[in-house]
């Protein structure tokens, strides 16, 4: 089969530990041919979707892809198409998803550009409530909004510490803790563009959990610890990798999450857990598949692969 990968720049990844990468590999293992483009090699030229995209000659482990020359390709001339474009979801990634989801019907995605849009991975925890999967209680309380409202919503909740973060943000860029007094004194601005949420002591204390889901199935999980004397404990900022075992409310939650994933279409995600509580569900490029191969062994890239298989197949025959 014939794949194309849509993500940033290869200089920009860290091999490592790049999830991307590590699907590339699995790809290439399995006898595929892979192709690597950025989201400015996606243009829609009259009805038709295409790409300049350079093909991958090899991707060894830990190292960075050699690549082809560029080419232009037709978006349909591939059997599958992986978006891995790292947030922010600013307007060019709207483009991007816009121009993909003319072609979606023809070529197999993952995630689907029309869900990528559908849906803000801040706000999917909240989608999952409104739609009665979780309750008040299984997700991070949140504001998103007006200035007025965000004070108003933490002085209810009189925390000792607020934490702000860039709605467009990712990977935990842009995130601040803030004590509740200095909280009511940030600017209208800074409120109105952010998610507001208490601070929760677990993630300095126990850290955070990254769980995976392929369609809708849970599908291992790890925890994230800050480093030293600090609090966001995205790998990408510093934080480390752990195996602890799940508590029976995170499973009941997680079983929870994963029937709103299926039912929505959702094929691969990385929900960050604090506690039982739901926090975030990563949907544009959800990362970590390294770090839960080091704990438990479970090969996450293989299986997107294979599962990119069997789909692919299933709509061939119909």
């Amino acid at each position: 089969m014939k794949f194309l990968f849509i993500a940033d720049s290869t200089e920009k990844l860290k091999p490592a530990s790049d999830t991307s990468l590590a699907i590339v590999r699995e790809t290439l293992k399995r006898k595929h041919s892979v192709f690597w483009a950025t989201d400015l090699g996606v243009e829609l030229s009259g009805d038709q979707v295409g790409v300049w995209a350079a093909p991958v000659k090899s991707c060894l482990q830990d190292d960075f892809p050699t690549l082809g020359d560029l080419a232009w390709h037709p978006i349909n001339a591939f059997h599958g198409a992986w978006i891995r474009k790292d947030p922010p979801f600013d307007t060019s990634y709207v483009k991007l998803c816009w121009m993909l989801s003319l072609a979606e019907s023809k070529v197999w995605m993952l995630n689907r550009p029309s869900l990528l849009i559908r849906y803000h991975e801040k706000l999917v925890p909240l989608e999952a409530r409104a739609q009665g999967y979780l309750s008040k209680e299984e997700i991070l309380p949140s504001h998103i909004g007006t200035a007025k409202g965000a004070r108003e919503f933490i002085e209810r909740m009189k925390p000792e510490w607020v934490v702000t973060k860039p709605f467009l943000g990712f990977g935990g860029g842009g995130v601040q803790k803030h004590s509740l007094q200095d909280f009511l004194k940030l600017p209208d601005s800074v409120l109105a563009d952010s998610v507001v949420q208490p601070f929760r002591t677990e993630i300095t204390e126990v850290g955070d959990r990254r769980v995976f889901f392929l369609q809708g199935k849970y599908s291992g999980d790890f925890v994230r610890m800050p480093k030293p004397g600090g609090f966001i404990s995205n790998l990408a900022r510093g934080g480390s990798a752990k195996d602890e075992p799940l508590t029976t409310k995170e499973k009941k939650v997680i079983e929870k999450v994963g029937k709103f994933l299926k039912k929505t279409g959702i094929g691969f995600a990385g929900a960050d857990f604090i506690g039982h509580r739901v926090s975030e569900i990563n949907i544009t490029s959800p990362t970590g598949v390294r770090a839960l191969e080091k704990f438990d062994g479970r090969n996450l890239a293989e299986e997107l692969v294979m599962l990119a298989e069997i789909q692919i197949k299933q709509r061939r025959a119909g």
